[in-house]
């Protein structure tokens, strides 16, 4: 691992990534300086807790000046990599990782990564809930909740994380065992020049794979299906349209994982979770649990018993014949069409 005992850092963006991302910088010994839009009070307002006193902190992303005796810069989610003095930071060399790839350099186990423009949150807490079954040591988080930096310098045997585009834009070396693309559809225009540049951020999620990794993708959306050819990891396709030769699929009334090695079979009865789309999220969960090696009677018990997420297609109650439901996380049109299939589908 690369120590930058000494060295001076800016963490630009102060909010939680970047205030974690600072403490384990400062524990290695670091000279950390955090950079913020807003004020240290705003900031620590935010927050509800005082920023570190070791920390220095200045207002405003780093300029072409603040450049010469900078070391690294970690990029906080929030602040696109366009807010940074890119040029002279690559002329003099000075790296610039995001919270995940700083996390990834100093995790201690292995790593299940999720990513798509709908589901990862929920299939990055079923995944997690069974390896939690399986492993002993076992760290869930990412863009879900707790930045993956919290779990840094701790011995897990598996970190299931789930990472958003915005956190893939700044990998080096990040490189799941697993990873898992569930989606892409039009999402974050006034963050990417255009959908392809969006896409081409979630497909970084496979960058740095080789055939010994997994990577487990969705057979049934155009838009990854025409992006996968140059994945180096072994591809294990999901889909709940049609049977597949190999991969997870929906088959009548299971869930089926077919393999050179055989198949294997699940209740589609045993979800608690309704809809179209938590069927598809359910064979993502098992084809990636499944490569992190969590056995299959633990896979079926968290499938039969995760109750699913808040604000997502969540049953409120029926009234007068028509069911109300709170989707509050459906942020773009692909989330909202998935929970109009809700009422049109046999999961109900």
């Amino acid at each position: 691992m690369e120590t930058f005992a000494g060295r001076n850092v800016v963490v630009a963006g102060a909010g939680r990534s970047g205030l974690l991302s600072a403490r384990r910088l400062l524990a290695e010994g670091a000279r950390v300086t955090l950079r913020d839009d807003r004020s240290r009070e705003a900031v620590e307002s935010s927050l509800r807790e005082p920023l570190p006193r070791e920390a220095g902190f200045r207002q405003g992303m780093p300029v072409e000046d603040d450049v010469p005796g900078t070391d690294l810069v970690v990029l906080s989610p929030g602040v696109p990599r366009e807010r940074l003095p890119l040029a002279a930071l690559r002329a003099s060399r000075v790296p610039v990782w995001g919270e995940l790839e700083l996390a990834f350099r100093r995790f201690g186990g292995k790593v299940a990564a999720i990513t798509g423009t709908n589901g990862k949150s929920t299939v990055t807490t079923l995944v997690g809930g069974m390896a939690a079954r399986a492993f002993p040591r076992v760290f869930v988080g990412g863009n879900l909740g707790t930045p993956f930096v919290a779990a840094a310098g701790t011995p897990f045997d598996w970190g299931v994380v789930e990472v958003s585009s915005f956190q893939l834009e700044s990998i080096e070396t990040f490189r799941p065992s697993v990873a898992a693309l569930l989606n892409i559809t039009e999402d974050h225009s006034d963050r990417y020049a255009d959908f392809s540049a969006y896409a081409g951020a979630k497909m970084a999620i496979f960058r740095n794979q080789g055939p010994g990794d997994t990577a487990v993708v969705n057979a049934d959306d155009p838009e990854v299906a025409a992006r996968i050819a140059g994945i180096r990891a072994r591809v294990v396709p999901f889909s709940s349209s049609r049977p597949l030769p190999e991969g997870a699929f929906l088959d009548g009334s299971e869930m089926a994982l077919r393999a050179a090695a055989g198949e294997e079979r699940y209740p589609l009865g045993a979800l608690k979770i309704r809809g179209l789309q938590n069927a598809q999220n359910a064979l993502a969960a098992i084809a990636v649990a499944r490569a992190m090696g969590v056995p299959r009677e633990e896979v079926l018990a968290e499938l039969s018993a995760f109750p699913g997420l808040p604000h997502r297609v969540e049953f409120v109650r029926s009234v007068r014949g028509v069911s109300y439901f709170n989707d509050s996380k459906g942020t773009n049109v692909g989330a909202v069409l998935a929970a109009l299939e809700v009422s049109r589908n046999r999961w109900c």
